[in-house]
């Protein structure tokens, strides 16, 4: 009963937050995505990236503009031109999924719920067992 309520609970969160803004939503999540690029691949350990396909799984594709910011901001953080793969992926809802070699940068609404369940399974976890 549990799994299906927060299940439940989380896909109606994603449909309103949808319904109520769309363009802000892809928005915030574009903000984070290019936050996290910066910080993530940069910090990378110093590991060498090149040769690694970067792929992109887009919910909506991003206009010419909002291609070129990613573009730009994952030459800056590879020190190179990113080979991109892009397609489209409604399964998403909004937002962006990046793929550098085995690193994953999750900027979904789908991404998003799936966190929020995993919390919520484990404060009920934590309430049933405390």
């Amino acid at each position: 009963m549990r799994e299906v309520t927060i299940e439940r609970a989380t896909s109606v969160a994603g449909k309103m937050l949808l319904v109520l803004a769309l363009e802000a939503v892809e928005q915030a999540l574009r903000s984070r995505l290019l936050e996290e690029i910066a910080r993530s691949v940069v910090g990378h350990g110093g590991r060498r990236t090149e040769g690694e396909e970067v792929e992109l799984r887009c919910a909506r594709m991003p206009d010419d503009a909002g291609m070129e910011t990613l573009r730009a901001a994952l030459a800056a953080a590879l020190g190179r031109a990113p080979q991109l793969t892009v397609r489209e992926d409604d399964a998403l809802v909004a937002g962006i999924v990046v793929r550098i070699g085995d690193r994953v940068l999750d900027a979904s609404i789908a991404g998003q719920l799936e966190v929020l369940r995993e919390r919520a399974r484990a404060l009920l976890n934590e309430e049933a067992h405390g």
